[in-house]
């Protein structure tokens, strides 16, 4: 029997359709509240996306790949790039395990141990985080100097979340809180302290692209419009929906 070309191409395109149509209703059952803020087809460009990076670090099988979305939940979609998680590159870019599986085994070990350290059993250090943050942000004179922003916001988060400092080390975090303030200055022309340190929050809840994930549209439009309202507005409505997400998964996570 001879399998034409344009057979086995229909065939890889269906398999490859069932798979994601698998993983967004995996999706919505994993993490219910942010599958809720996308769209369909948003939600699955996602995906497609994730099963075609996770295929760049040698992740082709099912299970490998359903971890690997997974993570793209937990840590944002840039997730192996992300400086507070060096840990990710090291392993996914090793090309000494002799199967896949032995890779996703290794990176499930070790988000294992991230979450337990990080965010606590049933992700109580997370919800501290969150409530702690939370009161800061209601405080208009926050401890931020235009001339040592990147030390105060370091000090900042090591005050919110000081497991994930602890686990990270203030070296990595630092790297974060740099690429923060200059894309916070330089790509989105936030001139405040306190709209500064927003961003180093969003990336380090989200990810380190977050302002272009596909997971989060919402900061990417809000952003958008800093032409149109001017950076400081936009950085106040960013603000003022970040604030409304955090409350939402203290709701969620209690209820």
């Amino acid at each position: 029997m001879i399998i034409r070309q344009a057979s086995l191409d229909a065939f890889q395109k269906s398999a490859m359709k069932s798979f994601e149509d698998e993983m967004i209703e995996h999706c919505k059952v994993f993490s219910p509240n942010l599958c809720k803020t996308l769209t369909p087809e948003q939600l699955r460009q996602a995906i497609g996306a994730a099963i075609e990076m996770a295929s760049r670090y040698g992740l082709t099988r099912r299970g490998p790949v359903h971890f690997y979305i997974d993570c793209m939940l937990l840590f944002g979609s840039s997730f192996p790039t992300d400086p507070q998680y060096p840990w990710m590159a090291e392993i996914l870019v090793r090309d000494d395990f002799a199967e896949e599986m032995l890779k996703a085994d290794a990176l499930h070990e070790k988000v294992c141990d991230y979450l337990r350290e990080v965010g606590g059993s049933d992700s109580r250090y997370m919800r501290g985080a969150l409530r702690r943050l939370l009161r800061l942000a209601q405080a208009n004179d926050l401890p931020l100097h235009q001339d040592a922003i990147e030390q105060d916001i370091l000090r900042l988060l090591g005050q919110v979340w000081p497991e994930k400092l602890a686990y990270s080390g203030p070296e990595t975090i630092q790297l974060l809180v740099s690429d923060a303030v200059g894309r916070a200055r330089d790509t989105y022309g936030f001139t405040q302290p306190r709209s500064m340190a927003l961003m180093a929050v969003l990336m380090v809840a989200f990810g380190h692209r977050c302002d272009d994930d596909p997971l989060f549209p919402w900061i990417s439009k809000t952003l958008a419009r800093r032409e149109e309202d001017g950076p400081a507005v936009v950085a106040e409505k960013l603000e003022r929906r970040t604030l409304v997400w955090f409350e939402a998964v203290l709701e969620n996570e209690l209820a």
